[in-house]
């Protein structure tokens, strides 16, 4: 029984996470210390008048983290496609307002929407039921899917981490191959050295200003 993935999985896998490591790395790089500091006299930056360097810090943080989170979700996307098609699934085109249309190999249509936890379900409660009966109304399976929360639901359509990854990749404790894939593809280039590369840069030209 299949319980983990082949080598070109992991290959489009870690693809996948370089690719977005380097899409924020590139991002970072077109900041500029004007942007930062000259060019936005902000009540943050007033408070940190005394100590310019935690200023800088805080400020590349804050700009990786937004990159971050507004690609991450995509990541995901994307690597549910590689795992659906790595068991023979099939992505079905025009989406349209769900994140993922797919057909596993043994015929089952799914329409799902990928959310990190569960907060962000009890937020959407109503736009989550209308999604859910116009995918049953074409003779789709509506999941949600919480891709990183171990909530347990009593509703049978939504998914927690470990019940979406089955779903999604074929077999059991697929999320912990996952967690293990993007630790391994993080050892070349992670976030927190995309930060600390850019606010050791920033605060050399700050010092060449003096």
């Amino acid at each position: 029984m299949k319980n983990d993935f082949s080598e070109e999985t992991k290959k489009a896998i870690y693809s996948i996470i370089d690719t977005f490591l380097l899409d924020i790395s590139l991002e970072t790089s077109k900041l500029t210390l004007f942007s930062l500091v000259n060019n936005n006299r902000s009540i943050t930056m007033e408070l940190f008048s005394q100590n310019i360097e935690e200023y800088i810090y805080l400020t590349v943080a804050q700009s990786v983290t937004t990159s971050y989170n507004k690609g991450f979700e995509n990541v995901i996307k994307k690597i549910c496609e590689v795992l659906i098609q790595s068991q023979n699934g099939q992505i079905l085109k025009n989406p349209e307002q769900f994140d993922l249309k797919f057909q596993l190999s043994n015929g089952e249509e799914y329409c799902i929407d990928i959310k990190s936890i569960n907060d962000q379900i009890n937020n959407n409660i109503q736009s989550n039921l209308k999604l859910r009966e116009k995918a049953e109304k074409v003779g789709k399976s509506y999941r949600l899917c919480l891709y990183d929360d171990e909530s347990i639901s009593d509703e049978a359509y939504i998914l927690n981490g470990n019940d979406f990854w089955e779903l999604i990749a074929g077999f059991e404790n697929a999320k912990s191959r996952i967690h293990r894939l993007i630790n391994g593809a993080a050892n070349k280039l992670s976030v927190s050295s995309i930060i600390r590369e850019a606010k050791n840069r920033f605060i050399s030209e700050w010092k060449m200003q003096d």
